[in-house]
C-alpha cells in the first residue's frame, strides 16, 4: 500500500481507497493470467468452510504484498461485501465487531461483476 505518490505518479488516496485498487488489480490480473475467480476465492479460504474471514483475507493480502492493518483489511471486505450486494455496512470497523464479518464467493462474484461492469463503461457502477 503506498500512502505517498503511487507508482502512477498521482496523488496520496485515502488508504482504503488505495488498498481497493490494488486488490481489484491483482484479481484482474489473475483474470487476465486465466485465473478462475474461484481459484482466487479458495486461495483466501484457508479452512475451506466456504467463508472468507477477515483473519484469512488479512492474512492474504499480507501474503500477497498489500500493507493494510486490520483495521483496512476488515473495510475492504466489508466494502466488497456491501458496496453492490446491499449486504452488511461500510462504515470504517472497529476490531470489536468484525469476527462475524465474512465474503462467501457470491459476495467476490458479485463485487468483481459489478467492477468488471463499471469498467467497461468507465466509470464505476451504482450500488443498487
Amino acid at each position: 500500500l503506498c500512502l505517498g505518490n503511487d507508482h502512477r505518479g498521482r496523488a496520496p488516496q485515502h488508504p482504503l481507497v488505495q488498498l481497493e485498487e490494488d486488490f481489484v488489480e491483482f484479481l484482474s490480473r489473475g483474470m487476465a493470467a486465466n485465473l478462475p475467480l474461484e481459484q482466487a476465492f479458495k486461495y483466501i479460504d484457508k479452512n475451506n468452510d466456504g467463508k472468507i474471514s477477515w483473519r484469512e483475507f488479512r492474512s492474504a493480502l499480507v501474503a500477497l504484498g498489500f500493507d493494510c492493518t486490520d483495521a483496512q483489511a476488515c473495510d475492504l471486505m466489508r466494502l466488497i461485501k456491501s458496496k453492490f450486494s446491499g449486504a452488511g455496512s461500510a462504515r470504517p470497523s472497529s476490531i470489536v465487531d468484525i469476527e462475524k464479518d465474512w465474503l462467501d464467493y457470491h459476495d467476490l462474484q458479485l463485487y468483481w461483476d459489478r467492477k468488471r461492469a463499471g469498467a467497461e463503461h468507465g466509470k464505476a457502477p451504482k450500488p443498487k
